[in-house]
């Protein structure tokens, strides 16, 4: 069965391959394995029906695909977490730069938002960490 077959089959078919209790047996002992030689020797005592290593090979895409997609957004968070406007110190810092200078406290987070181009909610938010690091 060459990749152009396996494409065409039918997905409801493959979903009642996938109960059959030979596609669980092999995926149990593929888990079961040490190493490859003891996988081989599986596959030699118990040959696979095409159907089963087609189903077989579609999870094993869908789940490489899903730890793909994890491990992107792990990269994107790091990337956004360097990016960041303000961090919750700085923000802190900035608040006690206001209250030196006499500006009203309910003022600030709206003086800070617009200097730092965010909302006075992330403002507020970000002294609050600060305030709850310190504690």
């Amino acid at each position: 069965m060459n990749l152009n077959e396996i494409s065409k089959l039918n997905y409801a078919e493959i979903n009642s391959i996938w109960n059959e209790p030979r596609a669980e047996l092999m995926y149990k002992a593929f888990c079961k394995t040490r190493d490859l030689s003891e996988w081989a020797q599986y596959l030699k005592d118990h040959p696979p029906s095409p159907e089963t290593l087609a189903i077989l090979v579609v999870l094993g895409l869908e789940k490489f695909q899903s730890q793909k997609g994890r491990m992107a957004g792990h990269a994107s968070g790091i990337a956004r977490r360097k990016k960041v406007r303000c961090t919750p110190e700085a923000v802190a810092k900035l608040y006690q730069e206001e209250m030196a200078t006499g500006t009203e406290k309910r003022n600030i987070a709206a003086r800070l938002a617009k200097r730092l181009n965010v909302t006075p909610d992330h403002i507020r938010n970000l002294h609050r960490q600060a305030k709850n690091k310190r504690d």
